[in-house]
């Protein structure tokens, strides 16, 4: 007669699989709601005091063909331009600009608007940029805005929405220049920022949601796209509630990897895990930041462990006999059992159920002894376990 050994422990090691999707970007840009509507003399105005001044060919209004406004620059052939003054110095300032023009068949001439931030020129953004969305603009070599010379017996218009500038301002200058004959004026708009802007994003996590054997580690690429401005940190975070984000963070990290934590965890929950981005504060993100930023959120659930059990109610076979051994699992089914017996052979059984039977055979010349089962590879509807 042969004894075997019928149990086999939990499983040691899981295949954790990720998958990558594409991504879109998403940003964040301060917007400066403070306009200025006063074409002259000295104003309090929000968190400053605005003086302004001009010359030349100046005037208010909106313009014929849009709202934007209340400065009119530039009209009739004759340069001009305004003069913005803060004291104290604003923390940026956003401009409007429409109908610049050239005149009907005019090829030659042509007007430019230039800006002077605190004394020194400053370029415009490329026409076709998020900050200047009309495709007739176009920025001179010395980073001057104007429309295209024009064929069209209708003439040529272009304008420039949305410019935002960022940056410690005491003054701006907005100026209309003619060079020859073209140009028909300016309207603009201004606006500034009392607050620095927040700059900082989190950036993108691309990645599927993942589910996960327990003792796995949840691992996402890097966030991408980010924005660090100096003094800001980027972590990760493992948290429980998509409602309550701050208040549900269970684990922070300084890479994007997670282990479950069964103290603090349960499997068969959802978690999440997300980058954050904020002022560094002895090492660690500073979660009462006002430009506080979260990356998009990533679902993580760990899956119960896999294990499998081998009973039987006789355990005593004889040499050249078969018997059936239960086989009891843990996790969710279809399962796939490869094992091996004494004899070294592999082998391959599936089940729908959590329980199964098996049919193990002793060799017609086996010696007296157990007849070891060992489950070499296991698993279920979520989970490999080698």
């Amino acid at each position: 007669m042969q004894n075997y050994l019928l149990q086999q422990p939990g499983c040691l090691k899981y295949l954790l699989m990720l998958y990558v999707l594409s991504f879109s970007v998403h940003s964040m840009q301060a917007q400066c709601l403070n306009e200025i509507q006063y074409l002259a003399g000295n104003h309090q105005i929000a968190c400053t005091n605005v003086d302004i001044t001009s010359w030349g060919s100046v005037s208010g209004g909106t313009s014929c063909t849009g709202s934007i406004g209340p400065f009119v620059i530039g009209f009739d052939n004759i340069n001009g331009g305004y003069t913005f003054t803060f004291s104290p110095p604003v923390a940026g300032v956003s401009l409007g600009f429409a109908v610049i023009d050239n005149q009907e068949f005019n090829p030659v001439g042509r007007e430019e608007v230039s800006l002077m931030i605190n004394g020194a020129p400053y370029a415009f953004p490329d026409n076709g940029s998020p900050n200047c969305d009309d495709f007739q603009a176009i920025v001179s070599p010395g980073g001057n805005l104007r429309c295209p010379n024009c064929p069209d017996p209708l003439g040529c218009h272009a304008g420039c929405v949305d410019v935002n500038i960022y940056e410690t301002i005491n003054t701006i200058t907005v100026s209309d220049t003619h060079f020859g004959t073209g140009g028909w004026g300016v309207t603009f708009s201004i606006s500034f920022c009392c607050e620095p802007p927040c700059l900082v994003d989190a950036g993108v996590l691309a990645s599927q949601d993942l589910e996960l054997c327990a003792g796995s580690t949840a691992s996402v690429p890097n966030a991408a796209n980010t924005s660090l401005p100096p003094g800001s940190l980027l972590q990760y975070i493992l948290f429980s509630d998509l409602n309550d984000t701050i208040g549900s963070i269970l684990l922070t990290s300084n890479i994007p990897e997670f282990l479950f934590d069964p103290d603090i965890m349960q499997v068969g929950q959802t978690y999440y895990i997300a980058a954050v981005a904020g002022q560094n504060i002895g090492g660690n993100v500073d979660l009462t930041d006002n430009c506080l930023d979260f990356s998009n959120a990533i679902k993580v659930l760990w899956r119960p462990s896999l294990s499998v059990v081998f009973s039987q109610d006789n355990p005593n076979l004889c040499a050249g006999e078969c018997t059936s051994v239960t086989v009891t699992f843990t996790g969710d089914p279809p399962f796939s059992l490869t094992y091996t017996t004494g004899a070294g052979n592999l082998s391959i059984a599936e089940f729908q159920e959590n329980t199964g039977t098996i049919v193990v055979c002793a060799g017609g010349n086996s010696a007296s002894g157990s007849l070891v089962i060992q489950a070499i590879k296991l698993e279920d509807a979520h989970c490999v376990c080698d």
